[in-house]
């Protein structure tokens, strides 16, 4: 593969739902770009040399039961406000979920976040996020803050991180 390419590509889409897929070895599993409203549920993703699911100035889009296993980033977010990312397994990747670039009211519930090579939820310069009810556990760093506040992390199970569960760095 290479890095420019796309499993599934959604750009400028919206009200659509992407489901049932099994996507494996591209650049990104599931591109979203400028797209709103889309329900993107029961999908394999696998083997995605930057990430599994990305969205970019993208919202209000429901990411939900998927398998995101194996890619470089299993979900990357910027520029992306008001996505909800549920029931998912996020596992085996260099980094679980990645939220950046000023995303913000982004909630991330009820997923299985493990046995990612360093973070398992990565929040760099992203605010009013609501991280809750995850399992997150097997990852180098549990979750790491990073320039980011008013994040919102509650009900998490965090366990047998190798290096830390939470890591806050000028964040609140």
């Amino acid at each position: 593969s290479n890095l420019e390419s796309n499993g599934i590509f959604l750009n400028s889409i919206n009200n659509t739902e992407v489901r049932n897929c099994v996507i494996q070895n591209y650049g990104f599993g599931i591109n979203i770009y400028r797209s709103f409203n889309n329900n993107i549920d029961m999908n394999y993703i696998s083997d995605s040399e930057d990430a599994g699911i990305v969205l970019r100035f993208s919202s209000t889009n429901f990411i939900v039961d998927n398998q995101i296993i194996e890619n470089h980033h299993g979900v990357s977010v910027g520029l992306s406000n008001d996505n909800q990312f549920e029931d998912n397994n996020v596992s085996k990747n260099y980094i679980g979920i990645f939220l950046e670039e000023a995303s913000s009211n982004n909630k991330i519930r009820d997923n299985d976040i493990f046995d990612n090579n360093q973070h398992g939820i990565l929040v760099d310069s992203a605010h009013n996020n609501f991280i809750k009810k995850n399992i997150i556990n097997d990852n180098r760093c549990g979750v790491l803050l990073s320039k980011s506040n008013n994040n919102t992390l509650e009900d998490n199970v965090v366990y047998e991180n190798s290096d830390s569960g939470f890591y806050l760095d000028l964040s609140s």
